[in-house]
């Protein structure tokens, strides 16, 4: 970027030397061939910079290097977000929180591409089991940090999926990691989110979902990979990532 200004100015610096010993008519040419070099200089780069935080984690995850293409072009409009499209009957919406949809929108002290896993995940369950299209992961995060619930330098308290769930008409369970609990909530229908170490899912900390199992094979949700959402695992290697889980369901009316 420095070398492409620096070299404007210097053309810009021998255009004008040329002007100053050219005749006034002639000038006036000069002058229309300058406002026009400037204007096709300028327009050789873009002028808008990838903040270094989305930076950082397209370094620690390259899969979504995509974000460097659609940035110039990227949604600052929370109101153009439609997931109407993404909800279908007995099929899991896989949101992910890089999604250019949401990606560039605000949230806590960053951004929803870097610190949204957690409201992009909250938000795939609650879609899923009320079928409501109105608290896409950007509302979502709204809410939470409407509520407190999302902290700067930290991220999102696990508050927000707990008491959060009950305020948006869900239940919780806290569900121990071995395989019977784990497999009677997903045989009564219900969703499971788990917080996932350091390994296969995530390089620091983070979510993933599981919302159905067809014999051995468990299907997922990965906020922060899709390519993770498009196979099946075994319980023993989703086990090996998870600490901690909650499973949801939608609350029954009164």
């Amino acid at each position: 970027m420095l070398l492409i200004v620096a070299s404007i100015g210097y053309f810009s610096l021998i255009i004008y030397n040329i002007i100053m010993y050219t005749s006034i008519i002639k000038r006036k040419k000069f002058n229309i061939i300058l406002i026009v070099f400037v204007v096709i200089l300028s327009g050789c780069y873009d002028n808008t910079q990838m903040p270094d935080d989305l930076d950082f984690i397209i370094y620690k995850y390259p899969h979504m290097k995509s974000m460097y293409d659609e940035f110039s072009s990227r949604n600052l409009d929370p109101n153009s977000i439609d997931i109407k499209s993404d909800v279908e009957e007995n099929e899991f919406p896989n949101f992910i929180q890089w999604d250019k949809r949401w990606a560039y929108l605000p949230y806590i002290d960053s951004y929803m591409a870097v610190k949204g896993n957690i409201p992009t995940a909250l938000s795939s369950i609650y879609t899923y089991l009320t079928k409501d299209t109105t608290m896409n992961p950007y509302e979502m995060a709204q809410f939470f940090e409407k509520e407190g619930w999302g902290i700067d330098s930290m991220g999102t308290s696990w508050q927000a999926i707990e008491i959060g769930s009950i305020r948006l008409g869900l239940t919780y369970n806290v569900v121990a990691n071995n395989d019977v609990r784990i497999n009677d909530e997903l045989d009564r229908g219900r969703v499971l989110l788990a917080s996932v170490v350091k390994g296969v899912f995530t390089k620091d900390s983070g979510m993933i979902i599981i919302y159905k199992k067809v014999g051995d094979k468990y299907y997922i949700s990965d906020p922060l990979n899709k390519e993770n959402s498009e196979k099946t695992w075994s319980l023993e290697d989703l086990q090996n990532q998870m600490i901690h889980i909650w499973s949801f369901s939608k609350m029954e009316a009164k």
